[in-house]
């Protein structure tokens, strides 16, 4: 079977985010490892838990508690869910690969660092939780890119 050769460029592209925030928040400390850095498909670097998809392109349904990385059915990565899971380090600005990625939930963490203005580039942002960490700085105007965007916390940093 032969796959499509961007196909390919974004299954390698999403591993090597993934991985830059494994190792850029010391990934072998995390409290749950997820299958982080297997061979699995990063689809399934998760708790098992499944995402709804929106019904329409104007919000998300209620969101349930997920943990980890979720796709949709052609294997983009629409939410990244590591709450409290013991990330301690910089939110790389890589996270902005995921030009798809609906819901970053980094929240209670020991994140240090700025927000990396690059973020602005993935525009279906909808949710963004980095509240309780270490960060400092100022909220990059960037994000003002976001036009979906429903929900942000950055409290408590």
């Amino acid at each position: 079977i032969s796959m499509n050769p961007n196909t390919d460029i974004t299954v390698l592209s999403q591993r090597f985010a993934l991985a830059v925030l494994y190792y850029s928040t010391n990934g072998t400390d995390w409290t749950n490892q997820l299958g982080f850095l297997s061979d699995l498909p990063v689809c399934e670097w998760n708790d098992g838990s499944q995402i709804p998809m929106p019904t329409s392109a104007s919000s998300l349904p209620s969101v349930p508690e997920t943990f980890g990385v979720h796709c949709d059915p052609y294997a983009n990565v629409k939410q990244i869910r590591m709450a409290q899971n013991g990330l301690n380090g910089r939110l790389p600005w890589e996270m902005s690969l995921f030009l798809d990625l609906q819901v970053l939930g980094v929240d209670q963490n020991t994140l240090q660092g700025s927000i990396p203005s690059q973020l602005g580039r993935v525009m279906d942002m909808r949710m963004f939780y980095i509240d309780s960490n270490d960060m400092t700085g100022t909220i990059p105007t960037e994000l003002g890119l976001w036009n979906d965007l429903e929900s942000l916390h950055a409290n408590d940093n």
